[in-house]
């Protein structure tokens, strides 16, 4: 998810509570909880190297034979991959490299 809508999940949770705001955002109530915490100490960006793994739920317009990987960074680009499930792929690599991609 991109940060300007993890600072506005982590506002919604501060004013009306962490798990209905987690439930009514599909997000992970752990994530919200330590995003919350560190907003409180003044630092609303998550940790580097922070990785976030959510299981998609089922829609129509992803089959159960494809893999979907979305990646986020911090200064928001995302990145979507969408491929056959049989494929492989090197997910670590591919995630260090689309961090590294505004380094250079």
């Amino acid at each position: 998810m991109p940060e300007p809508l993890w600072d506005a999940a982590v506002e919604l949770a501060q004013a009306e509570g962490i798990y209905p705001i987690a439930r009514a955002l599909a997000v992970n109530y752990q994530t919200l909880k330590c995003r919350v915490a560190m907003a409180s100490n003044g630092d609303s960006r998550a940790p580097a190297g922070f990785v976030e793994l959510t299981p998609m739920r089922a829609s129509g317009s992803v089959s159960r034979s494809e893999l979907v990987l979305e990646l986020s960074s911090g200064d928001g680009a995302t990145l979507t991959i969408r491929l056959p499930s049989e494929r492989e792929l090197d997910v670590e690599r591919l995630a260090e490299a689309f961090l590294r991609r505004g380094r250079r």
